[in-house]
């Protein structure tokens, strides 16, 4: 019986380590029969690459490198704007250079329709950055006109205290001088 069992148990064995070995062999690659594949970052990787190249940039070279890729811009026309953008949403970037650079997104979208998915997505990004700087000065905006309010009713408060002590020491003069 004993021997029975070792030879259902090598059985059992020899079918499970069959069917793990066939687990444990490499997969067969499938050969590719079409042209190369190359890799080529699209508009808005660019950009995003660019973002975190300058991050590190201090005012003066900030200014400088906007100037030249203006420049180019102006001369060149739309053919490579990327730079100009990229550095457009910058954080040192005035609101009329972030604006410019949604402008120059939303042209180039039209003129690279290869890009276009991919642009679409940045430029609605950039939309609702806009949007919320634009929520965040009105908000800003309206809290300074809370205060100058408070400022002035805090004046009219300590007015009307002065006031109210001018009529108690009056008061009390007419009381002592009867």
């Amino acid at each position: 019986m004993s021997k029975n069992v070792f030879i259902f148990a090598l059985f059992y064995v020899w079918l499970f380590m069959g069917g793990c070995v066939e687990l444990l062999e490499t997969p067969k690659l499938v050969q590719w029969s079409g042209p190369p594949i190359l890799f080529q970052p699209m508009s808005a990787g660019t950009v995003l690459a660019c973002l975190d190249e300058i991050d590190s940039l201090s005012p003066e070279e900030f200014k400088q490198f906007y100037d030249e890729a203006l420049n180019i811009v102006t001369q060149e026309g739309d053919k490579n704007i990327l730079p100009l953008v990229c550095l457009g949403l910058n954080p040192r970037a005035s609101d009329k250079q972030f604006e410019k650079s949604i402008e120059l997104i939303g042209k180039h979208t039209l003129t690279h329709p290869d890009d276009n998915q991919e642009l679409q997505g940045l430029q609605s990004l950039l939309a609702r950055l806009k949007e919320a700087k634009i929520n965040k000065r009105l908000d800003s905006n309206k809290m300074r006109k809370i205060l100058a309010k408070k400022k002035n009713l805090e004046k009219q408060i300590e007015q009307l205290k002065n006031i109210e002590k001018i009529i108690t020491n009056k008061e009390h003069a007419n009381s002592e001088t009867k």
